[in-house]
């Protein structure tokens, strides 16, 4: 089941005559778990034997999943006025994994979304066509190999997925330069390891008030070994119910006024920068007076999407 998760948390309650910004995060709350993920050559394949029978057994292969975020914001006069005081880099939007709920995710592409045609839109797809000549031969080439690996034919799935997944990509040219990175953070007690997106100003004021983004992922089971202990290959693993987590940043200029409910106190000088690649920790609710926290409410540092992975 596809289940949202939004700030506000009724969408209802989102003042659409305002220049308020609103943040969503959807996707699959029971996913499928990949148990065989640490097998680079199946089970009972002999790597040297070219011309084996593979089992079919060996030709299923696990989910994998999209999990999307969007920040919104109307179009009246007071939003599109602030959109012109965003900074350069204009956005952060994080999207955070628990690491001790006996699963985590491998990461396998993130990417934000846009509709064609843009603005200046014969311009810029001559980047974005000179992008795709030199990614097209790598995923083709490797699709193209792994078909004659054995163990590895399976592969092939992951390939016709990834390209999928690049529909409608936003290529990382000139203006609309985005980038992603890892990172890690503390939410309470728990550690969690996550994405961060970068998003230029151009996103919102040539792609419009509505951004998309997702990460694909597969799930694998990570049971916490204790000191000495092995766990019996016949034991049975324990998925906890735990949530995915996100927030956003986004930095105006030194002209730009926040909107009334999402503005917040004076932060002290050791803010992060937006013009940092790897900002310092922005897990806490820490306005300042040109920074919109999403969710902007003190008492709530993410969104939350809880997600319970099963077994095949």
């Amino acid at each position: 089941m596809i289940e949202t998760v939004s700030y506000p948390l009724d969408m209802a309650d989102w003042n659409s005559d305002s220049s308020n910004f609103y943040l969503e995060l959807y996707g699959e709350t029971t996913p499928q778990v990949d148990m065989s993920f640490a097998e680079i050559v199946p089970a009972g394949i002999n790597p040297d034997d070219l011309k084996q029978a593979i089992p079919e057994k060996t030709t299923a292969i696990a989910p994998i999943y999209q999990y999307w975020w969007t920040i919104g914001q109307s179009g009246n006069q007071n939003a599109l006025a602030l959109r012109d005081h965003l900074k350069s880099a204009a956005a952060r939007v994080y999207m955070y994994f628990p690491l001790t709920a006996g699963w985590r995710v491998k990461e396998i592409a993130a990417t934000v979304k846009y509709l064609a045609p843009v603005k200046d839109n014969a311009a810029w797809l001559n980047d974005v066509f000179r992008v795709w000549d030199m990614s097209a031969p790598v995923a083709g080439g490797a699709a193209a190999i792994a078909k004659f690996i054995p163990g590895l034919s399976t592969a092939s799935p992951y390939f016709s997925a990834l390209s999928q997944i690049r529909l409608n990509e936003v290529p990382p040219v000139d203006a609309f330069a985005w980038y992603v990175g890892k990172v890690t953070t503390k939410c309470g007690k728990d550690t969690l390891q996550g994405i961060m997106w970068t998003l230029p100003k151009k996103m919102f004021t040539h792609l419009g008030g509505r951004i998309t983004g997702s990460l694909a992922v597969s799930f694998i089971p990570f049971q916490v070994q204790q000191p000495g202990n092995i766990r019996a290959a016949t034991a049975e693993p324990v998925f906890l119910a735990q949530p995915i987590r996100a927030h956003a940043r986004i930095y105006l200029d030194n002209h730009g006024i926040l909107p009334p409910d999402q503005g917040g106190p004076q932060r002290s000088s050791g803010a992060a920068s937006s013009d940092q690649i790897f900002p310092p920790d922005e897990s806490a609710y820490a306005p300042d007076n040109h920074t919109i926290c999403l969710p902007a409410d003190q008492k709530q540092q993410f969104i939350e999407l809880h997600i319970q992975p099963r077994q095949p």
